[in-house]
């Protein structure tokens, strides 16, 4: 899944364009997951910035 590999090579721009391009028409299972990712934006942003 090319989210995965956005958040993995810390591509936060495209990671959140895919989340924010498909959540109209994706599964209703993931929507909640994608609207999780929206809503902690920061935290995710901060997991991508620093080292693991």
């Amino acid at each position: 899944m090319k989210s995965t590999f956005h958040f993995h090579e810390r591509q936060a721009g495209q990671f959140f364009g895919l989340i924010e391009g498909t959540i109209s028409y994706v599964n209703p299972i993931f929507i909640t997951v994608f609207k999780t990712f929206l809503k902690d934006k920061d935290k995710s942003l901060n997991a991508m910035d620093l080292s693991y």
